[in-house]
């Protein structure tokens, strides 16, 4: 892949990230450009306007003099004129948690959505989200299916905003044990890649699609590109999936891996080149 001088970081962070102490994920977040016009976008939670005020408080205690949270709740509420100005200036774009779905349901194929990825891809805006807002950057995006994950049908698919095409996201992936969720969305043959992030952690994902984790928990890779056995599509509904030969990767704090060879980085000199 080739490396665009004005493309962005994408930040996948696994939920539950620090907002009481340290910070250390959504400091990096902020860091990365110190990003002097945020927009929120508190859009999956029930708590929306609440729940930015929060986010809006850290990014500004951190430098951003004042930082918007976006109050959409429905379709209607999204191409406002006071969300597109502020979406077409913004150095930093921060989706919080809450409903995957909702999320993309409201703002996939939208006005203010396609000036968001323009600032991603064109500007160097920063796209991070946390929990569901990780979620539903990737494309296809997962959900249901936590306590059934090796049941055929628990785990549903739909359509992300394919800021990360081809990888499947999931997030509180340790915590909530989320291996078989992601392995069987996988083993449908949706996508064959697929990324878990766990809570207080935060893949983030340079413009060269490489990457480095930053937090206290894991981040799981799973590649599919060489299984060589599923019954995925020889089972019934709620019938147990196998798979074999699955490639699975446990990254840490610090921890680098290139996402184009799907292969960990050894010596940090290589993860901007």
């Amino acid at each position: 892949m080739q490396t665009t001088e004005k493309k962005g970081t994408l930040v996948l962070i696994g939920g539950a990230e620090d907002k009481q102490n340290a910070k250390i994920v959504l400091k990096k977040v902020w860091e990365l450009n110190h990003a002097q016009h945020i927009v929120i976008i508190p859009t999956a939670s029930r708590y929306g306007v609440e729940l930015g005020n929060e986010y809006k408080k850290i990014f500004h205690a951190f430098g951003c003099p004042n930082p918007h949270v976006l109050d959409i709740n429905v379709r209607g509420d999204v191409d406002k004129p006071e969300h597109i100005d502020l979406a077409s200036q913004a150095d930093l774009i921060f989706f919080t948690g809450g409903d995957q779905v909702k999320l993309v349901e409201v703002l996939n194929y939208s006005v203010l959505m396609n000036i968001i990825k323009h600032r991603y891809k064109n500007a160097g805006a920063t796209i991070a989200g946390t929990s569901a807002g990780s979620a539903a950057a990737s494309n296809p995006l997962i959900y249901d299916g936590d306590d059934f994950g090796f049941h055929k049908g628990a785990v549903k698919q739909g359509e992300g905003f394919g800021l990360l095409p081809d990888i499947t996201v999931d997030t509180h992936f340790m915590e909530r044990n989320r291996i078989p969720r992601l392995l069987q969305a996988l083993a449908s043959g949706i996508s064959h890649k697929g990324m878990g992030v766990s809570e207080d952690t935060a893949a983030f994902i340079y413009p060269n699609h490489k990457l480095e984790v930053i937090g206290a928990g894991a981040l799981v890779l799973i590649n599919t590109t060489d299984m060589n056995f599923t019954n995925y599509h020889l089972i019934k509904q709620n019938e147990f999936i196998v798979t074999n030969n699955v490639r699975i990767s446990f990254l840490v704090q610090g921890s680098m891996f290139d996402l184009n060879n799907w292969d960990i980085i050894t010596d940090r000199s290589e993860l901007h080149k």
